[in-house]
């Protein structure tokens, strides 16, 4: 007994050793020791959710004030909300929010939460399957706004700070399924889409869904995607009373959901959620493809079940939305209207062949005098991934010099 005991007291301080060691060695060298540790949860990027059970209760976000929140004139950097979660999802105008959140970031070299790899999220136990990035030895993470494998907002809340302002976006249900029909088929060409054939493949499609729904199970990017992006399980998706549910989960695990169909609107809204300057919110239409517009006033009887749930969710966080903007007084619109002339202004001088080095804006009652150059457009239309990575770059940097903060990983 007393030998078991010895081996087993030896054999618990060579664990200890072990681990120390481990976790002085992440702590200087940073993300190195990991690197070759990734390993995705799927083949394809685009199949974000796992088919596991729904996200467990989250924390109750805090009600938003506009009496305390709302913004007429410029705010400073002491009063601006830094830390932000942003659930991006697929084909709503979430790349352009993406690129917002990442040049304020950038700006002001906060640290986001990103993958060693890729460009997706995997928020699954680190201490098995590490892909993220540890922040620095110094801090903690600001910002997430990546796609996620699985949106779990206890899960996210883990690695954010308490005081975390969360987000999320939606788009008109029929409008988000032709997008992402054409884009998935026409540019990543997904195997199940391309096999649709006919003069119209979109046309081909919506006359018989469940062909192609069949095929294409979890990997689906027109069955209800909006719904599993907001961590609803495929497996439910027949069960509305589960879903009716999720749906007043979700309202207490964001402060506000975008429209995607009001981004003008919704833009400025979060500007004055979180007091920032308004050269941070403008924006260039990322990730956005050609294609005609189509519109259907009557949806197909065999192509209702593809919408349903999510016709039901951007439903319900439209109304919410719009009950939000009545709330913000009658200088919102005045400020939306300026804030569109000032984007398109930036748009222009951003597209336009030109020898000006920079627009200038100058002060009123909505912010101070402030700069458009040619950095900021470049940064202004730089796409997902190369941003990422300039993002990551920066990041694997600052580990070099700092350490990593090993908290995050174990």
């Amino acid at each position: 007994m007393y030998s078991m005991r010895v081996q087993f007291m030896l054999c618990r301080g060579v664990c200890t050793v072990i681990a120390v060691a481990t976790v002085m060695s992440i702590s200087h060298i940073g993300y190195e020791v990991y690197r070759d540790k990734i390993k995705p949860l799927v083949l394809d990027p685009h199949c974000q959710q796992a088919l596991r059970d729904a996200p467990g209760d989250a924390p109750v976000v805090e009600e938003y004030n506009p009496n305390i929140h709302n913004a007429t004139v410029s705010p400073n950097q002491s009063s601006e909300i830094r830390h932000i979660a942003f659930l991006k999802a697929h084909k709503c105008a979430s790349s352009t929010m993406m690129n917002i959140f990442y040049r304020f970031g950038n700006k002001r070299n906060l640290n986001f939460v990103l993958p060693f790899k890729g460009t997706y999220l995997d928020m699954r136990d680190q201490r098995d399957h590490v892909t993220l990035i540890p922040p620095d030895m110094e801090s903690g993470y600001d910002i997430l706004c990546n796609h996620l494998h699985q949106y779990n907002h206890q899960v996210i809340a883990g690695f954010l700070p308490s005081d975390t302002v969360y987000f999320a976006i939606v788009r008109e249900p029929f409008q988000r399924m032709y997008s992402a029909f054409h884009f998935y088929r026409n540019v990543y060409h997904f195997k199940e889409l391309m096999e649709i054939k006919g003069p119209d493949p979109f046309e081909t499609y919506i006359n018989d869904p469940g062909a192609y729904e069949l095929k294409a199970g979890g990997l689906s990017q027109t069955n209800n995607k909006m719904a599993r992006d907001f961590g609803f399980p495929l497996r439910d998706y027949k069960n509305v009373y589960k879903f009716k549910e999720h749906l007043k989960k979700l309202d207490k695990e964001f402060n506000l959901v975008i429209i995607a169909d009001l981004f003008y609107e919704s833009i400025v809204l979060m500007r004055r959620i979180l007091k920032w300057p308004m050269d941070d919110i403008l924006f260039l239409k990322i990730n956005a493809h050609s294609h005609k517009t189509i519109t259907m006033k009557n949806i197909p009887d065999q192509l209702k079940p593809y919408l349903a749930l999510d016709n039901m969710l951007y439903d319900h966080f439209l109304s919410k939305f719009k009950e939000r903007i009545a709330l913000e007084g009658p200088t919102f619109g005045d400020e939306v209207d300026y804030f569109q002339s000032i984007n398109t202004k930036t748009t222009e001088f951003c597209q336009r062949n030109t020898t000006d080095k920079q627009l200038t804006f100058r002060a009123n009652d909505w912010h101070d005098t402030f700069d458009v150059t040619r950095d900021d457009c470049d940064l202004l239309s730089l796409h997902e991934v190369p941003f990422v990575n300039l993002i990551r770059t920066k990041h694997k940097e600052r580990l070099r010099r700092l350490g990593a903060n090993v908290t995050f990983l174990f």
